[in-house]
């Protein structure tokens, strides 16, 4: 099984440039991908969205400035 990731729009591009330079056997999607929830795609879309094809999605917290990664 893969491990996929789904990047939040407000996590610069290159965590995934990061992510797949280190470990190129991730599947690392970004919000606004083709395959992925367009930009501007309220949260519960969001969460939605990697649940259904069982990735992780790594998002932004802006209250305290750091990236999370949670399983869904």
């Amino acid at each position: 099984m893969k491990i996929k990731y789904l990047l939040d729009e407000h996590i610069a591009s290159l965590y995934r440039t990061q992510l797949m330079r280190q470990a190129p056997y991730l599947v690392v999607r970004m919000i606004g991908d083709p395959d992925a929830p367009s930009k501007g795609t309220l949260d519960p879309g969001i969460r939605a969205y990697p649940s259904s094809i069982g990735d992780y999605l790594m998002y932004l917290w802006e209250q305290y400035s750091f990236a999370h990664s949670t399983r869904l």
